[in-house]
């Protein structure tokens, strides 16, 4: 399979649309995105605008050359060396698949790379144990919760789990990583 993080802007909406069509991709985000084109386009224009202002770095997510779904660096702090990787969304038919392992190695590696941030963190929904799992296969650790962090769009209160990974922890989580012969397919 070929994986590539291709830049936001080169996706076309309908592209898009066909990855974010299930309801279930979206269960669990705080933002209304893959419901109509409208919601979607809002989505794509401020990833767009914020990367323009250096806060992100949206890629939409190509398996042989379908897009698969999207995902972001966001939160940029630059003088701290720090950013979040989150946004994350695929169509479900790339879940358990290794797609996300395969796309967050390569994140972490420009991250810890390219970009010479020193810390990633990842915000994650406390009842998505789904996603919860992978952050922590990639070595982050698990540094805390916030309570009552984020009120989503049906009103649900919700706490965000925080992971974190450091630049000198990931040669050695990488090495693992790649090791595991469950890799991508």
């Amino acid at each position: 399979m070929n994986l590539e993080l291709a830049p936001l802007r080169d996706a076309t909406l309908h592209d898009l649309m066909a990855a974010a069509e299930p309801r279930e991709v979206w269960e669990l985000m705080p933002w209304p995105i893959g419901f109509d084109a409208e919601a979607m386009r809002t989505y794509v224009e401020t990833a767009l605008w914020e990367e323009d202002a250096g806060m992100t770095k949206p890629f939409a997510v190509r398996v042989d050359g379908q897009i698969a779904g999207s995902t972001r660096f966001s939160a940029i702090d630059r003088a701290n060396r720090k950013a979040e990787i989150g946004y994350t969304w695929y169509h479900p038919s790339h879940w358990r698949t290794g797609l996300n392992r395969a796309v967050k190695i390569q994140m972490l590696d420009m991250a810890f790379g390219e970009m010479g941030l020193n810390r990633i963190y990842f915000n994650v929904d406390k009842r998505n144990e789904r996603s919860q799992q992978a952050v922590l296969g990639l070595g982050s650790l698990k540094e805390g919760e916030l309570r009552a962090d984020r009120i989503l769009l049906d009103g649900y209160i919700r706490t965000t789990v925080v992971f974190g990974i450091l630049a000198d922890e990931w040669p050695e989580h990488r090495a693992r990583l790649l090791a595991r012969a469950d890799s991508f397919r």
